[in-house]
């Protein structure tokens, strides 16, 4: 190691600590780096044909374009679009180049999808409308083509701060589309001028049922009087559900309730279209809470995916994925590292300590002497009458810098005495692996 002043450089001192200490150094430095999103590619679950509930369109993705938008620009048809940019599970998608007074420019729009299952997704259009003269009002941004793209700039809009439309997967049948409705409607209540209790979703929490023998006056426009739940979000302190109507010329409706989780008496309305959809009149639809769920409901709080949390579809941090990695790999060392001192520990009891001071210390406080200077009998015991056979010799204490020992030498013995020696033991007499190197880690 190169020595520099007083200190070894900071590398060779890192490499002296722990594993488990440089795993967390390390991880520490790796989070500390940027979030980096990956390439724009759409989510795997979209591959493939759905409709659009707030135009009824059919867009088809593949793993980076989506066709079927049909905008027009102009006089310009733009044809498909390209997934851009991803930015904070946000999807830039643009148009190909076109030109409008001489200029070469492009058509952005900002997409953010939310997980409903399988076969629905929410879809939230975060761009500022665009006007332009002659045409339907629509969301997206025109720039240059060369320019760069702001995502700050293109997506204007917030989850919060904007409704949803839903995208359902084209030949899904209605109970694969269903999802749980909010919490707040999962309950049996009164509505209209009725007394019995004749709406609930309890019996199946990803519909809401009305029974017209009970209660003879339609809702939702339904003829059966049997709606589903298509996932649901916040919006300016309210809760919208899309709802799926199978039996009704509108199809698809938006329900407007409390954003609670508890059942309650609650003032509600509804609106023929999904619940982007600019209306002038809606339906009001008054609950009385009658009494709750006879069986366990199996719905969630978010109806069914969104809000800003609820099960957003998110672009692959990298830092992300490596930090994950990084905290199994700590609490793999941690565990190993603590797995062998409880292996050195235990296998360690034949083991001698380092002497300390002016004696040995064993482990276990038990204090015996080293081979080397184990006392030695050797007694002919074919030799020794009974009468004059001498009892075991033991070791004295140790004493001042020394240990000492009592031996007898390896020659015979007359019957009536034996020879002893004491031999001295010093410190360059302690075996070498009473070295400090082994107590090193």
């Amino acid at each position: 190691m190169e020595y520099t002043g007083n200190t070894y450089k900071s590398s060779q001192r890192i490499a002296h600590f722990p594993i488990s200490t440089r795993i967390i150094i390390f991880t520490i430095l790796v989070s500390s780096l940027p979030v980096i999103d990956s390439a724009c590619t759409f989510p795997s679950q979209l591959t493939g044909t759905w409709v659009r509930s707030r135009d009824s369109k059919s867009l088809t993705f593949t793993s980076n374009t989506v066709s079927g938008l049909a905008v027009l620009y102009l006089t310009n048809d733009l044809g498909d679009f390209s997934c851009d940019t991803l930015s904070s599970n946000r999807y830039i998608i643009a148009s190909g180049q076109f030109s409008a007074d001489f200029t070469a420019i492009k058509y952005y729009m900002c997409w953010q999808f939310v997980v409903v299952n399988d076969n629905s997704f929410i879809l939230y259009e975060l761009s500022n409308d665009l006007r332009v003269t002659g045409y339907d009002v629509r969301p997206g941004v025109t720039q240059a083509a060369s320019a760069a793209v702001d995502a700050s700039t293109i997506c204007s809009k917030t989850t919060s701060t904007t409704l949803f439309t839903t995208l359902v997967k084209t030949g899904a049948a209605e109970s694969e589309v269903a999802a749980p409705c909010p919490a707040a409607v999962q309950a049996n209540f009164q509505y209209g001028s009725c007394s019995s209790a004749s709406l609930q979703a309890c019996s199946d929490t990803k519909y809401v049922t009305a029974d017209y023998s009970a209660c003879n006056v339609q809702v939702f426009g339904s003829v059966g009087g049997a709606v589903s739940c298509m996932g649901s979000a916040t919006y300016q302190g309210e809760r919208y559900v899309n709802l799926y109507v199978p039996d009704s010329m509108s199809t698809i409706i938006c329900w407007k309730i409390p954003d609670t989780s508890t059942a309650a008496d609650m003032s509600t309305t509804y609106y023929s279209g999904d619940c982007t959809t600019t209306v002038s009149g809606s339906t009001d639809l008054n609950l009385v809470y009658s009494a709750t769920c006879s069986t366990d409901s199996d719905g969630d709080d978010s109806g069914g995916g969104g809000g800003d949390s609820a099960g957003a579809i998110a672009g692959g941090s990298v830092s992300g994925v490596v930090i994950i990695v990084l905290v199994v790999l700590l609490v793999y060392f941690c565990l190993k590292t603590r797995g062998n001192k409880v292996q050195q520990s235990g296998s360690g009891g034949d083991k001698k300590k380092e002497p300390k001071e002016n004696g040995v210390e064993h482990q276990n406080s038990k204090k015996t002497v080293p081979e080397e200077t184990k006392v030695e009998m050797n007694v002919t015991e074919d030799k020794l009458s009974p009468a004059t056979r001498l009892p075991p010799i033991e070791p004295k204490e140790s004493k001042e810098n020394g240990v000492e020992y009592q031996n007898v030498k390896n020659k015979e013995l007359d019957e009536t005495k034996v020879e002893m020696k004491t031999l001295e033991k010093t410190p360059s007499a302690l075996p070498q692996q009473l070295s400090p190197h082994w107590l090193q880690w």
